[in-house]
């Protein structure tokens, strides 16, 4: 007869235990999301840092029924490849060097779109450029 104030304590405690097992749950999920978003943006961010290195010439020509689009990198950074007109070629070149382009792809088009792409630990890195390349012709 003198049991009537044990549930109401248990239903206190039960309900005290789910409150904080759903507290540690969301706050575990949530430093979980901070960090990946943290290391997201850093890693957009440092890539974008390492862009302001890259320094690029073109040179798009037409000669006859050819036509030919030299990359020169002049900045201090690698370039693995460059994407031109939304297509990506290989590059792989040091400072200074430059690669020459033969397409029909670049022939048809009076711009070329020439964007350096750089290698950030195992990453690849578009340096975007607003710079569109006119064809001259020779």
């Amino acid at each position: 007869m003198h049991k009537k104030g044990v549930s109401p304590v248990i239903a206190w405690v039960l309900i005290l235990g789910f409150t904080i097992a759903l507290g540690s749950i969301v706050t575990n999920w949530y430093l979980q999301q901070s960090k990946k978003t943290t290391e997201s943006t850093l890693g957009t961010l440092e890539g974008e840092m390492e862009c302001n290195e890259v320094k690029i010439n073109v040179a798009f020509t037409q000669s006859g029924s050819g036509c030919v689009l030299k990359v020169s990198n002049t900045g201090a950074l690698r370039i693995d490849s460059v994407k031109v007109n939304g297509k990506q070629l290989a590059y792989d070149r040091n400072p200074k060097e430059y690669k020459n382009y033969t397409s029909t792809d670049i022939c048809d088009s009076t711009t070329a779109t020439v964007l350096p792409i750089i290698k950030k630990d195992n990453n690849l890195a578009v340096c975007q450029n607003d710079k569109i390349y006119e064809k001259k012709i020779l």
